[in-house]
């Protein structure tokens, strides 16, 4: 119900690619079809974060990290989730506006509970799902977002690679299967010009291709302004070989 809701209000706003739907419809195409309207709905999340100075796709954190972060213990602290309690209740016991962040949470761990630094890194490596503040920060930004406008997180960014190869490989039978290559290498070249590291989400050298070109082109997207967080497609860590997604 969810998925078709958002499907509706989809349909209602300017996409950034459209892709052509397989004419006339029959149940065997239906996968196919599905892989297409969640890629055109992938795709301007990515473009609408973008517009909106976010980070329009994070490079580590995935759909587990976001549940994981937002999940607020319902207990009293004992030794197995001290923590947490700490990084989502006060000394006092309220509850906290936000939760503490990874450096937030050290210190409290340190000074109130009286921790010295050994534990607190075995707390937080095994205990605690606290981000590093600009993690936490981008987080809370994608939840205040309208969903049509979220950024990506790891896996959505995944999943719209997945979406335009399956729209650039054509339906498995049937209709003409080269209908969708046109929109799929604009979508993987779009895709290159907000990028500004080698994030490479596809198999297909033809897509690799129109996302390197694209990439390889100055543009806006590419210039990190002081103060604007999220103007970069990724967020830390080795460039090439381990960015692309293979």
């Amino acid at each position: 119900m969810r998925q078709q809701l958002h499907y509706a209000a989809f349909l209602c706003c300017a996409r950034p690619v459209s892709f052509r739907y397989p004419s006339p419809y029959h149940e065997e195409y239906a996968a196919y079809a599905e892989q297409l309207v969640q890629g055109e709905i992938l795709l301007r999340r990515l473009v609408e974060a973008h517009a909106a100075g976010v980070l329009p796709a994070h490079r580590r954190l995935t759909l587990l990290h976001e549940a994981l972060f937002w999940h607020r213990p319902l207990v009293a602290p004992d030794g197995h989730q001290l923590a947490e309690y700490a990084r989502w209740f006060s000394r006092a016991g309220m509850p906290r506006y936000r939760p503490l962040s990874v450096p937030q949470l050290t210190v409290e761990l340190m000074e109130h509970y009286g921790l010295g630094e050994r534990m607190v890194a075995m707390l937080l490596t095994r205990q605690s799902h606290g981000l590093q503040a600009g993690d936490q920060t981008w987080l809370e930004r994608r939840r205040s977002l309208p969903v049509l406008s979220r950024p990506l997180l790891r896996t959505e960014y995944s999943e719209l690679g997945d979406c335009v190869e399956a729209a650039y490989l054509g339906p498995p039978f049937g209709v003409n299967r080269s209908m969708n290559r046109e929109p799929a290498i604009e979508a993987a070249a779009l895709m290159g010009s907000i990028a500004s590291s080698r994030w490479v989400p596809f198999r297909q050298p033809v897509l690799r291709s129109a996302f390197e070109r694209a990439f390889q082109r100055p543009t806006p997207a590419r210039v990190t302004k002081p103060g604007v967080a999220g103007v970069c497609m990724g967020s830390g860590g080795p460039e090439w070989a381990e960015a692309s997604i293979t």
